[in-house]
């Protein structure tokens, strides 16, 4: 629901009109549920909150929310830009993308030799 505001607001629908407002507020609401949910759950809980007061678990969290977040950014928004603004293809557009995706690949893997040590 929360996506849904996201993208409707301001193009499908406008930011006040009550689709809008109530996606968020009905987005809002499944949040408050599950996360009641989870703390009755307790440690069969699918996420147990207590592991949100750790410092390595919070911060590794929103570490890996800002670097997926940019990966995905990138990998969807690049290509688009290859097509509309230069011209390409749709093929060489991919053709293009490749070297980024063959260096994330190849600095994965790095990491993944590397944190086993």
């Amino acid at each position: 629901m929360f996506l849904f505001a996201l993208q409707w607001g301001g193009q499908k629908y406008a930011w006040n009109s009550g689709t809008i407002i109530g996606l968020f507020i009905g987005s809002f609401a499944n949040l408050c549920v599950f996360l009641a949910w989870e703390r009755s759950r307790g440690e069969r809980a699918m996420i147990p909150l207590h592991l949100l007061k750790q410092t390595k678990v919070y911060s590794s969290c929103l570490d890996m929310l800002f670097i997926v977040g940019n990966l995905i950014v990138t990998m969807y928004y690049l290509p688009i830009w290859f097509q509309v603004v230069e011209g390409t293809s749709a093929t060489v557009s991919g053709v293009r993308l490749l070297p980024l995706i063959l260096s994330h690949i190849f600095f994965a893997v790095i990491a993944g030799v590397l944190g086993n040590f």
